[in-house]
C-alpha cells in the first residue's frame, strides 16, 4: 500500500497557543490509523486539516504526493461519522443514508440501491424504515458509518465515535466498524482520548501538547485480538 496522506512539519497557531508543533506523519491507502491523546491536544486540529477545514500556518498536507493545503474541504472526497451520530430525526434510517446522495442529485433507483447495500453491510438493512429515536446507540451509529460510505469516499473520519456509547456497546461499533471499513478498502482516520478504542486501529499516533510522542504499530491479524498493543499503549497515556 502506498502513502495516501502526508503531513510535513505541520504547525498550527491561534493566537498565542501553539495547537500544532512540527507535526509530520504518513497514513498508507486502506490503513485504519488513529491519533490518540486528551483534549486541546492537537489531534482534532490535525483531522481538520486533512480535512481541509484548517490550514498549517507552516508546512504541507499531501494527497497522493499532491499538495492540498489550499483545497477547500467539499473538493476532498471524505466523509464523517460523528460522535452524535447527527442523523436527523425526522427523516427514517433509508432516508439519513440516502441523503448525501439526494444532495448530489443521484437518481432515486440508484439511491435506493446504494442506500440498501449500504445498510445491508452494517447489518441494519431490516431497519431501513425505522426512525433514529426507536433505535439503540449503537444501531444509530452504524447507520452513520453507513451514511459516511454510500458516497464511496477515499478517506472516512471518526472523531469520538464511541463517546457516547457504553463499554460493551463502543466494542461492537468498533468490530463493525473495523469489519466495513476494511472490507471497502477505506481509509479510516480516528480521533480518540479512550487508549481502548484506539487499541483497533492499525497504526497510533500518540499527540500531547501540539507534538507526536509515540506511535504504535499493531500487527495482529483479528480485530478481537487487542490486548498487547492495548497494554502498549495504557502503559504510555
Amino acid at each position: 500500500m502506498s502513502n495516501q496522506v502526508i503531513i510535513k512539519d505541520a504547525v498550527k497557531r491561534y493566537g498565542d497557543f501553539t495547537a500544532l508543533n512540527g507535526v509530520s506523519l504518513d497514513i498508507r491507502e486502506g490503513e485504519f490509523f488513529t491519533l490518540l491523546g486528551p483534549s486541546g491536544c492537537g489531534k482534532t486540529t490535525t483531522l481538520r486539516m486533512i480535512g481541509g477545514f484548517e490550514t498549517p500556518d507552516q508546512g504541507d498536507i499531501l494527497f497522493l504526493g499532491e499538495r492540498i493545503n489550499d483545497i477547500p474541504p467539499h473538493k476532498r472526497n471524505i466523509n464523517t461519522v460523528f460522535q452524535r451520530y447527527a442523523l436527523f430525526p425526522h427523516l427514517n434510517v433509508f432516508e439519513n443514508v440516502a441523503f448525501p446522495l439526494s444532495f448530489r442529485g443521484v437518481p432515486y433507483d440508484k439511491r435506493m440501491r446504494l442506500a440498501k447495500k449500504a445498510l445491508k453491510d452494517v447489518g441494519l438493512e431490516s431497519h431501513m424504515n425505522h426512525m433514529p429515536g426507536q433505535m439503540s446507540g449503537g444501531q444509530q451509529q452504524r447507520v452513520g458509518i453507513a451514511r459516511a460510505l454510500v458516497t464511496d469516499p477515499d478517506i472516512i473520519f471518526a472523531d469520538e465515535p464511541t463517546g457516547n456509547l457504553d463499554s460493551k456497546t463502543s466494542d461492537d461499533v468498533m468490530r463493525s466498524m473495523c469489519d466495513t471499513v476494511k472490507s471497502h478498502g477505506k481509509t479510516f482516520i480516528m480521533v480518540t482520548h479512550d487508549p481502548n478504542m484506539a487499541a483497533y486501529a492499525d497504526k497510533v499516533i500518540n499527540i500531547l501538547d501540539g507534538r507526536i510522542t509515540d506511535i504504535y504499530f499493531n500487527r495482529h491479524e483479528t480485530v478481537g485480538d487487542k490486548a498487547e498493543i492495548r497494554e502498549e499503549i495504557k502503559k504510555e497515556a
